[in-house]
């Protein structure tokens, strides 16, 4: 009768485990290349963000360049960062907006991990809602910072997410496992944005939030896969 010795199991042994991770990989490549392909047929913006109007009533923006890699760092797609002047009211804010068309490689990026990472300490958090322009109801946290080093000194953030056209508060919607299996390719929308409206005067922060966020929501697809920009170009002229 045959017999295979013990150095012919340990070889046989390796050579199953070869071919099983090779398939594996080769299984793992096509599935990765077929997400891709899904994510980028049902979810992108229409407009690239930095066509996103830089004049919104009063309101006139200036792109803020801060040298760092933000799409690498954030594991977006798209971004805008702006600093708009009222010139009515003599208000400042920073609009910062980024959009991930691929949830499951969104890297976690909140107010009160970066902030404090650059030195500032978070004195308050809670979960508010404000009314925009038109009358949309969105839920957002509003966080207060303060730096210790420079007396007085203080920022208002108001942070709230765009989920397949859905705004929300909480980011743990989007950071389960749901968000890192693959995509549905009958879903029509798969993206989440997040949007940042901040400065050193609260009212200043809660005035740009409510005039720009019909905007900013009209830029991506709506829970029905549709856009509404030029509607929202039309009511901005």
């Amino acid at each position: 009768m045959f017999h295979l010795s013990d150095k012919s199991y340990f070889w046989a042994a390796w050579i199953i485990l070869i071919c099983a991770l090779l398939a594996a990989g080769s299984i793992y490549r096509l599935a990765a290349a077929n997400q891709n392909l899904i994510e980028s047929r049902i979810s992108s913006t229409a407009i690239p963000l930095k066509e996103f109007p830089k004049k919104i009533n009063n309101w006139e923006g200036k792109d803020i360049s801060i040298g760092y890699p933000i799409e690498k760092a954030t594991g977006c797609d798209d971004y805008f960062l702006r600093l708009y002047h009222n010139s009515k009211n003599e208000q400042s804010a920073n609009v910062y907006v980024t959009f991930n068309a691929h949830p499951r490689k969104m890297l976690g990026h909140r107010p009160e991990i970066c902030f404090t990472a650059s030195g500032w300490n978070i004195e308050k958090a809670e979960k508010i809602k404000f009314i925009t322009s038109s009358g949309k109801t969105i839920p957002c946290i509003k966080y207060l910072f303060e730096k210790s080093v420079v007396l007085g000194e203080e920022i208002f953030v108001l942070n709230f997410y765009i989920l397949n056209g859905r705004p929300t508060d909480d980011h743990k919607e989007f950071s389960g496992i749901k968000w890192r299996t693959l995509t549905n390719p009958d879903e029509k929308v798969r993206y989440v944005t997040q949007i940042q409206i901040s400065s050193s005067n609260e009212e200043a922060a809660i005035s740009a939030a409510k005039e720009m966020c019909d905007l900013i929501i009209d830029f991506f697809r709506n829970e029905q896969g549709f856009v509404n920009t030029s509607l929202a170009f039309e009511n901005n002229n």
